[in-house]
C-alpha cells in the first residue's frame, strides 16, 4: 500500500512526517547527496526501531492472550503502518541514491 501525506500526518509525529514528506518526488530531488545519506540514515533507523517494537508487541500479545498469530483486533495495527510507512519511505530514498551515483559514474567514465 502506498501511504499517502495524509495518511503519514496522522500516523507520524511532526519530524517523522517530515522526514516521509522529503522522501516523496516533488522533495527528493532537491536533497543534496549528503542530506539524502542523512535521511537515507535516519529512515532506516525509524523502519528498524517500528518493526521491532511491532515484533515486540506481537510477542507480548501472544503470551498475554495465547493465540498463536499474537494479533488481536488490530491492537499493533498502528505501530505495523509505521514500520511498512518509512520502509516504503527508505524504498524511494536509496532508489534516488542509487539514480545518483549511477549518473555521477556514467559522468566520471
Amino acid at each position: 500500500m502506498a501511504y499517502n501525506r495524509s495518511h503519514a500526518r496522522v500516523l507520524c509525529t511532526k519530524s517523522e512526517y517530515e522526514l516521509f514528506a522529503a522522501s516523496l518526488s516533488d522533495n527528493i530531488r532537491k536533497l543534496t547527496p549528503a542530506r539524502l545519506r542523512a535521511k537515507i540514515d535516519r529512515t532506516r533507523r525509524l523502519r528498524d526501531k517500528y518493526r521491532d517494537l511491532y515484533k515486540r508487541q506481537r510477542l507480548a500479545t501472544r503470551a498475554r492472550t495465547g493465540t498463536k498469530k499474537g494479533n488481536m483486533a488490530d491492537s499493533n495495527a498502528r505501530t505495523e503502518e509505521k514500520a511498512k510507512l518509512f520502509a516504503e519511505a527508505l524504498d524511494r530514498l536509496t532508489a534516488r541514491a542509487d539514480r545518483l551515483a549511477a549518473a555521477e559514474k556514467r559522468a566520471e567514465g
